[in-house]
């Protein structure tokens, strides 16, 4: 487990699917069908939004993370992004991940 993931620690309770769905939209929907394209189960991918000050800015990160999937050659992937806006910090994590996984797959 790296340094990021640790210390944003991803929390394993029913909420982080509450903070998905909360910010179904835009950049997570593309990231969903990509996923699915590849054949990586919806309860392999989790989300976590934590507030947290950097250089007396109030800001948002939020932890997107991947789980490996036995079924699928897939290794487990990260994904951070941070803003001052919680629901862009995601859409952010989201692309990322989109572009990391596209560009994969070629």
């Amino acid at each position: 487990m790296d340094a990021t993931r640790r210390s944003l620690s991803l929390p394993r309770t029913p909420h982080h699917k509450e903070v998905y769905q909360r910010y179904r939209t835009g950049a997570v929907c593309w990231l969903e069908r990509v996923l699915r394209q590849i054949g990586i189960r919806q309860d392999h991918v989790h989300l976590s939004v934590k507030p947290q000050d950097l250089h007396s800015h109030h800001c948002f990160a939020a932890l997107l993370v991947v789980e490996a999937d036995p079924a699928v050659p897939f290794a487990e992937e990260v994904i951070t992004a941070t803003s001052t806006d919680e629901a862009l910090s995601v859409q952010i994590a989201a692309h990322k991940m989109t572009t990391k996984r596209l560009l994969a797959q070629f």
